[in-house]
């Protein structure tokens, strides 16, 4: 057993992004924005057809949150996270997806 990571496509300095994504079988809409007042970084989870938000997540770096009890349906041990690309990354950034960081999903993966 091992972890698999699936990088999660966002646009480089774009402060709010929103993608659908389907995960074992499981489809939800992923919103990633920065608040320019608490130089954060937001994850948001909704229903596919954004009526409901799930969840709503503090990106930090190489922090991963499960996706079990965040998404109806869900029960397995995937987690979605930032995480970091290389050394001296400036966190803080409306430039932080510029190859400093990345936006992730892991999950267990059996051989």
């Amino acid at each position: 057993m091992g972890e698999q990571f699936y990088s999660l496509p966002l646009v480089a300095s774009v402060p709010d992004q929103d993608m659908t994504i389907g995960f074992d079988g499981n489809f939800f809409s992923v919103r990633v924005f920065f608040s320019t007042t608490t130089h954060l970084w937001w994850l948001e989870l909704s229903s596919v057809d954004m009526a409901v938000t799930l969840s709503q997540i503090v990106l930090r770096p190489n922090v991963m949150h499960g996706l079990s009890g965040k998404v109806p349906g869900y029960a397995g041990s995937a987690s979605i996270g930032m995480v970091t690309r290389r050394s001296g990354a400036v966190y803080g950034s409306i430039d932080a997806f510029a190859g400093d960081f990345g936006l992730f999903i892991a999950d267990t993966v059996t051989v």
